[in-house]
């Protein structure tokens, strides 16, 4: 008979097979226990639970303790001992039914000696092997628990109890899960086993704090040029389509040069063979020689980038900057696809409206204009008349005539697609206009609507010979490439890749302070909002950055900081920047003063500050781009670490692998259970982290149901856990966030503001975490801990020698 393979049996499979040998189980009271292990055990063991027999090994001798029945390896190391005794011991009291869930073996131990010297047996065997759980069976009796429980004696821990065959039957998923080989490598039921994982935790100081999170009051903030920095940065990126904006600010990314060239070239060579066509409808008799004049499909061009990226930007220079003088000639229509239409049905409407409102209010025609229609389908109209119901009206009047036309154009011009057509042809030979359509922010809608956007352009490129530029994100590309929807659309597809963060910050802080300086035009909108007794402060207010520019020219921890908060996307960049200059918690005193005397940078950890609190006193977990990573929901210590177990293994594997920096979810719920999560708490961190952006699936999607089987840190994933998390300025924050289930370290956590006060309690805080990593233990998870341990704790001592510098906020 052949043996299940341990990952692909599942416990549908083994319930079937548990029914069909069942019967062949003996129910003797007399046999030895080889017999019953041969009889029964070994049966349940091999062929319904599923273990290969290459990873038991039977009789194995533990120094000092003696030999174990059965010794279970699983991923290389040891995961179950199992005692095995004669069929007719007896376990368990007769009669007496479990429920499906952990009982405390204190009332079975009193109540059959059996029982509990089997268990303390198979656990200290299982202790000497370093196994995780431990179990005890007769055959048909089995019970199933963890070799250790800090602070609890055997008879205290919980376990799972089968007092039957019969049980075995009706628990039969619960019985899977605890001794199958899936079962024991996920820790599918580690959770119900530890009291401290049901038991919830109890609440944090932050439920204590009135208000919470409480907001700094006006005298309070340390931020007096918060409304003039608002308004001069809000005025440099609300209006970055400006031509001195661009050709300031623009930074060429990676190889987009190239990409600008080509996209120059695509435009010059559009109008060349628009001339070409042009030149052949001039001489074009028939509406069939028009036809063939105009036809030249084309297919459009994508520009493809994630959302945030600078696609928007990108084209904004191309048509301002880079290639300004070859779209002299263009018609350009803009579709801006930001927050309409509303469903991918209007798609449609919404694309041939925009076109007759810009061609109407930017260029003055008209396309529904009598003299217009007339002139647009001209040579349709003759061909009309040589047709039979033309010929036929025209023998009946003049009147007739005229009627059956203005019916004829009527139906043609209400095929918009098609009558579009013919008004860019008409606009191309007749004026010497080349037609451009921009598609842009389609990457911010649903995939539906840029789907059917992207099929559009596909249409706007082919029918009406249009260069049409179409802004994509690499997810719905290659989703669409996959299911054939798009897969043919894009002969040309230009990247955009994110500048770098503190490139781009320098140069926009760089034009900030020239507006703010007076040194642009609109500077007077800058004034109007201040009025006249606020004015004064815009030369401050270009002092700050001025500071902010040169300390990301100098300082990399900056750069590295923003990428991480804003994971490649420039709008969130922009938006944590604006944040950062507004903070209440930013002191724009202190650093003119340091400025004007001789020079500052701004330090990391007063940035993250100001990100992390804006204008509270207390970090708010639901308003802050940082997870708390220590937060907990039950009572279990371990679960302080599981969301940075998971994260260091990521990074960890993130360079030096030819995977682009993927994992396998397998692999990773593997390793995190190796620590003692379950993988259900590993797979509910994991969506925790996708959900807050921390990583991604190979897809791109924002969906976690469809992330697929691997996944990959993004920044502010990597920048947690290289260093944010090694931080004084997060440990400060966090702590009013995470309970603590220590009671005397609680009473010692209080709600303080101080520099002082607030450093002694993080270094409480510290080493409370210390002492809750023991819980883990793994060797694994202690090579990483005391790393960031010693960095959190050498930041707290480097900055207490500073509490009477004005440095430290």
């Amino acid at each position: 008979m052949n043996e299940p393979q341990e990952q692909s049996w599942v416990a549908d499979d083994a319930f079937h097979k548990f029914r069909t040998i069942r019967p062949s189980f003996s129910s003797g009271q007399d046999a030895n226990e080889a017999t019953t292990r041969m009889r029964v055990i070994d049966q349940i063991l091999f062929e319904v639970l599923g273990w290969d027999r290459a990873r038991v090994d039977t009789e194995t001798f533990a120094r000092d303790v003696g030999f174990a029945d059965y010794v279970f390896d699983h991923r290389a190391s040891r995961a179950l001992v199992l005692e095995a005794k004669r069929e007719g011991t007896t376990f368990l009291v007769s009669g007496d039914q479990y429920p499906d869930r952990p009982v405390s073996f204190s009332l079975l131990a009193s109540e059959s000696k059996t029982a509990a010297a089997a268990l303390r047996q198979a656990a200290n065997y299982a202790n000497s092997y370093g196994s995780r759980y431990v179990a005890i069976t007769n055959g048909h009796q089995w019970v199933f628990g963890l070799t250790y429980v800090p602070g609890e004696s055997i008879e205290d821990r919980r376990v799972f109890v089968f007092e039957s065959l019969d049980a075995i039957e009706r628990k039969f998923r619960v019985f899977f899960k605890c001794l199958s080989p899936i079962g024991l490598l996920y820790n599918a039921v580690i959770g119900q086993l530890f009291r401290s994982r049901t038991d919830p935790a109890p609440s944090k100081l932050s439920a204590s704090i009135a208000g919470y999170p409480v907001v700094r009051t006006e005298a309070a903030i340390r931020n007096h040029l918060r409304v003039p920095l608002q308004l001069i940065w809000e005025e440099v990126n609300q209006n970055d389509s400006d031509q001195s904006f661009l050709q300031e600010c623009y930074i060429t990314p990676g190889k987009a040069d190239g990409t600008l060239q080509l996209a120059q070239e695509l435009i010059d060579q559009r109008k060349r063979t628009d001339a070409i066509v042009a030149e052949k409808a001039a001489r074009a008799s028939d509406v069939g020689d028009l036809l063939s004049a105009a036809k030249s499909p084309e297919k459009p061009i994508v520009v493809l980038g994630r959302i945030g990226h600078g696609k928007s930007i990108y084209l904004q220079y191309l048509r301002q900057v880079r290639a300004k003088e070859s779209l002299e000639k263009y018609i350009q229509i803009d579709v801006d696809f930001l927050d309409r239409p509303e469903t991918p049905e209007a798609v449609a409407d919404y694309l041939y409206g925009e076109i007759e409102r810009q061609l109407l209010e930017n260029y003055g025609i008209d396309i529904y204009d009598d003299a217009t229609v007339r002139g647009v389908l001209r040579l349709p109209t003759l061909r009309f008349r040589k047709s039979v119901e033309g010929t036929l009206a025209a023998r009946q009047g003049q009147a007739q005539l005229e009627e059956a036309e203005a019916q004829f154009l009527a139906n043609f011009v209400r095929d918009r697609q098609i009558y579009l057509k013919h008004v860019f042809h008409h606009l191309r030979s007749g004026q010497g206009h080349s037609v451009s359509v921009f598609f842009d922010n389609i990457d911010r809608r649903i995939d539906a609507i840029q789907e059917e956007a992207a099929l559009r352009a596909s249409a706007a490129a082919r029918d009406w010979s249009a260069l049409v530029f179409i802004c994509l994100r690499p997810g719905t590309l290659q989703r669409s490439n996959l299911d054939g929807a798009l897969d043919s659309i894009a002969p040309k597809i230009i990247s955009i890749a994110p500048p770098k963060a503190a490139v781009m910050l320098r140069k926009r802080f760089d034009y900030a302070a020239s507006l703010a300086r007076g040194e642009n035009q609109r500077i007077e909108v800058v004034r109007a909002a201040l009025g006249k007794e606020v004015a004064w402060d815009l030369g401050s207010a270009a002092e700050v950055l001025e500071c902010c520019a040169d300390s990301v020219r100098r300082r990399a921890e900056l750069g590295s900081m923003f990428t991480g908060i804003a994971n490649g996307n420039n709008r969130v960049l922009i938006q944590y920047v604006r944040q950062m200059l507004i903070s209440g918690n930013l002191n724009t005193q202190k650093i003119l003063e340091l400025w004007r005397s001789g020079g500052y940078t701004l330090r990391e950890h007063e940035v993250a500050r100001a990100i992390i609190f804006g204008d509270a006193i207390h970090y708010d977990p639901n308003d802050c781009k940082f997870l708390n990573l220590f937060d907990i929901e039950t009572s279990d210590p371990r679960e302080h670490f599981l969301l940075l177990v998971i994260l260091e293994f990521m990074n960890r594997h993130y360079e030096g692998t030819q995977r682009h920096g993927y994992c396998t979810i397998e692999e990773i719920v593997g390793h995190a259970c190796g620590s003692g999560y379950s993988a259900e708490s590993v797979f509910a961190g994991l969506r925790q982290l996708f959900e807050r952006e921390y990583c991604e699936g190979v897809r791109f999607e924002s969906n976690w149901e469809a992330v697929g089987d691997r996944l990959r840190l993004r920044d502010r994933g990597r920048y947690h856990i290289t260093s944010l998390v090694k931080s004084f300025v997060y440990l400060d924050a966090v702590v009013v966030d995470t309970p603590i289930l220590d009671m005397d370290v609680r009473r010692r956590i209080r709600d303080v503001d101080t520099i002082s006060e607030r450093l002694e309690r993080a270094a409480v805080f510290l080493r409370y975490l210390d002492e809750s990593a023991k819980a883990v233990g793994t060797s694994d998870f202690m090579r990483v801990w005391p790393e960031i341990h010693s960095a959190i704790a050498n930041d707290i001592e480097d900055i207490r020698p500073r509490l009477q510098s004005t440095v430290v906020s």
